[in-house]
């Protein structure tokens, strides 16, 4: 634990950075470009799963790849080891970029787990605005419209170097066009720019999907610094002192 003194104030070791974003989502948008892009209700459901590698219940492709499992919905015990070739869950899905885990960075999946731990970040989001539905039911989310309401999700995460994992991850995994050998594609849910393309590997040969819109736009960002409680309580005893040189009867807790 850091000691704070007149003489030697470090007041950023063991602090945090965190990240905040507003992330707003076409969520009408979204469905509609799946529905155009495919030719049954079954293939774009199931494409859109592609896209973002888990199903709706969230239960990951990469234990699920044939269909849902809302059983494993809050499983997260689960690698890409054994799916090497994106066969289960494609290489360039959006929670396989945000997470290589053991694959990807290392064919060795112990080194690859450890480079990709190197770069976590402790992430949370939250939802704001209206549902443009009260059901998940995307036929009812089609038929209803866009109603031109503003809803998305405020992202939040903590990490102590923004440039090693926040940064990084979206650099050097979400929008690398190389990423997994691939090529020319980025990560399908935070693409910037002209509508791209996306690939599911497949046997005997992949699919290609073209013309993907972006359904996620940026609508504000931020980086605050977070001291470290013993920082806090350096500042806290100064403040402390402050008010009792000018008199004041007032305290500052923590």
């Amino acid at each position: 634990m850091p000691h704070f003194d007149d003489q030697h104030v470090d007041l950023v070791r063991n602090g945090s950075y965190l990240v905040l974003r507003q992330l707003e989502q076409d969520v009408f948008g979204f469905w509609k470009g799946l529905a155009q892009a495919t030719e049954s209700r079954a293939q774009r459901d199931w494409l859109a799963a592609k896209l973002v590698g888990r199903w709706p219940s969230g239960a990951p492709l990469s234990l699920a790849p044939e269909r849902d499992r809302p059983d494993l919905a809050d499983v997260d015990d689960f690698g890409y080891a054994h799916d090497r070739e994106g066969l289960r869950c494609p290489l360039g899905a959006h929670v396989r970029r945000a997470n290589p885990r053991d694959a990807q960075l290392s064919d060795d999946p112990a080194l690859a787990t450890r480079m990709a731990r190197q770069h976590r970040i402790l992430r949370r989001s939250r939802p704001y605005g209206a549902p443009l539905h009260a059901s998940f039911d995307v036929d009812a989310l089609l038929a209803r419209g866009d109603d031109g309401v503003a809803r998305g999700l405020m992202f939040g995460c903590f990490n102590a170097d923004p440039s090693r994992q926040f940064e990084l991850i979206q650099e050097a995994w979400l929008h690398n066009p190389c990423f997994a050998h691939l090529r020319d594609e980025v990560d399908p849910l935070l693409r910037v720019g002209e509508p791209g393309s996306f690939t599911v590997q497949a046997r005997p040969r992949p699919q290609h999907f073209h013309g993907l819109a972006r359904a996620v736009t940026v609508r504000g960002a931020a980086y605050l610094f977070l001291p470290s409680v013993p920082a806090l309580r350096f500042l806290a005893a100064h403040a402390n002192q402050r008010f009792n040189n000018e008199g004041g009867a007032r305290d500052v807790a923590l």
